[in-house]
Formats: C-alpha cells, structure tokens, sequence
C-alpha cells in the first residue's frame, strides 16, 4: 500500500493534470482561468517539494540528497520557464513532455514519494500538515518575449540532457537551407508516432534549433534521419552531408568495430547502460578530420512491439574542456615531480 505522502502528493499531481486537461478541451483555445488555477497549483507542487519535502529527505540521509533530487530539480526549472509566457496549445505540449516522465519518476513504485515515505517514517503526518498549511504561491503576470523564450529553451534542453524522456517533437523543416531536416516530405516523425505534417512549426522546433547541443537521431541501422544546427557546428557535416548516412561520419575508425558491436547488442535487447540519463564520453570526428572530445546521452524510442525503432543523441563538444583539464594534469604531475 502507498504511504501517506506517496498518496497526498500523487492526488495533487491527479488534481492539476485534470485542471489542464479542462484548460485545453477547446481545441485552439485555452481557458485562462482554469489554466491559471493550473499555473499557480503547479508552482505550489514544486514549492511542496523543493521547501518541504527534499529538505528533510536531505536532513534524514545527514545531509546527503537523494540521487534522484537532482534530476527533478532540472525540470523543476524547466517547468517554472514554461510557466513565465502566456499560455498555448503547444507550451501546454511541452510541459506535459516533462510532467509524464517527472511525475511517474515520483510517484512509481521506489519512486521518489516511497523513498520519503521510507525515509520519514514516524513523521509523515508533521510533514503534511506543513505541506497543507503551505501557503499560495504569488503567481506573476504572464511575460512574453524573446528572452523568456531563450530561458525556457535553454532549460527545457538541460532537462532533456538529464532525465530520461521523450525530446520535444520535430517539426517537418522547410527549404534547402534549415538547419535541421527529416528525410522525406510527410514522412512520419520518429519522436511523435504522427507525421510531420501534422505538427505546428513554432515553439518544439525552435527549442530544438536554438539547442546549444547536437540533437542527433537514426533509425535501427544507424543511419542518421534527423540533425540538428548544433550538429553542424560541432561536427561540421551540413544537414544535407549526414541525412541518411551512417555515423560514421563522426566515430573514428579505430573505434568503429566496438561502437557497432554495441549497437547490435543494444538493438537486440533493448536495453542500453547508458538509456537512464548517465553521460558517456567518447572521441569523435570533424569533417575535417581533427579529433573532439564529446559527452553525449542516448534515449531509446521503441515501437509498440517493445523494438527499438529511434535512437536519439544529446551530444555535446567537452574539446576545449578536456584539454584544460589534461592540461592541468600534466601541470600537477610536473610538479608532484619536482
């Protein structure tokens, strides 16, 4: 049976997923009222959690957070950005993209409420009397603009980075010169299950432009259908060179035979160590042909049958990084020499 907190807080997550399943009933049109109530219950949740609840999960370990905490902090911040502009159909889009994986993330047997259930035991019903007695969270006024939309793409992609979910989906790129395509005019759009000619182009495909990170996805023979600006000025293969190519246009020769083995393994089994959010580091290639340092994280998309149809990369360059850092090394060994 779930414990006290696991329900209290599970029940507010019911309660505010239907006040914007109400909000957004007329297609096109989004009731502010409603939507309001959602704004400011939301922020409320987040407050419960990050005034309340992750503090004394802090103080019961001595000190040391959940490994978890860290993770939902990120969407925390992605969710209050999405909050800041006057609300839309698709800004709507966009928090549900976080709030499904977030929300299971707590809620979900071992999740985060049990943890503080477990944790907290003996005290759960002074932490929720602190929690009802939380008061209202002071709601701004709505602000739109070009900052307020950088802010948010900038942590909706640090969410994407570190919490396994579904990347905002890809809307069908249009002329010879986007920064970013899809193979195929119409074609089906691996990260929706729709097609792309059914997607608005407005707020996902700017989020996903405006990334400073690759955002790289290939079908399950590696071949690359979708690559983002980032991708180009990383690696420095214009869309037109990687579309429906293999990656080895950026994994050096000398890693190649293991970088494939490992996909095989990974399309065989659907499973892959690096799928739950952990950073992997590798050396990669320019088109020039000079060596870079990246870090990346993968999500595995699957079918309905459970088989990996869509591999998508969250890749970014750590080059001028790990040059200081073994910069620095060298230094240190210098003078440990001395």
């Amino acid at each position: 049976m779930a414990g006290a907190i696991r329900q209290f807080l599970s029940s507010d997550h019911a309660r505010l997923d239907a006040l914007l399943r109400r909000a957004l009933e007329r297609p096109g049109d989004v009731d502010l009222d409603l939507y309001g109530a959602f704004r400011a219950g939301l922020l409320r949740h987040i407050a419960l959690e990050e005034k309340i609840l992750l503090p004394a999960a802090r103080a019961a370990r001595n000190g040391d957070p959940l490994p978890l905490a860290r993770r939902l902090r990120v969407d925390h911040g992605a969710i209050t950005s999405l909050l800041v502009p006057s609300p839309s159909h698709e800004i709507a889009a966009e928090i549900r993209s976080i709030l499904g994986p977030h929300n299971a993330a707590e809620e979900d047997d071992r999740g985060l409420y049990d943890a503080c259930d477990a944790l907290l035991a003996g005290r759960e019903a002074e932490i929720l009397d602190r929690m009802r007695a939380y008061p209202d969270v002071k709601v701004a006024p709505y602000k739109d603009g070009p900052a307020v939309l950088r802010t948010a793409e900038s942590a909706l992609a640090a969410s994407a980075r570190q919490f396994a979910r579904s990347e905002p989906r890809l809307p069908r790129a249009t002329g010879s010169t986007a920064g970013a395509a899809l193979v195929g005019s119409g074609a089906p759009d691996p990260l929706s299950g729709g097609t792309m000619n059914s997607i608005p182009e407005d707020l996902h495909r700017r989020i996903l432009e405006g990334s400073p990170d690759a955002v790289l996805v290939s079908d399950r023979d590696g071949k690359v259908r979708y690559w983002n600006g980032a991708a180009t000025r990383i690696f420095g293969f214009a869309p037109s060179e990687a579309l429906g190519f293999s990656m080895d246009l950026i994994v050096p020769e000398r890693l190649r035979s293991r970088h494939w083995a490992g996909w095989e393994t990974v399309m065989k089994t659907g499973v892959s160590r690096y799928g739950e959010g952990q950073l992997l580091a590798v050396p990669a290639l320019h088109k020039d042909g000079r060596q870079l340092s990246i870090e990346f994280s993968i999500q595995l998309l699957k079918d309905a049958a459970g088989q990996v149809e869509w591999v998508v990369a969250v890749i970014r360059d750590v080059t001028e990084r790990f040059a200081r850092e073994k910069a620095l090394r060298a230094q240190l060994k210098a003078l440990e020499g001395r």
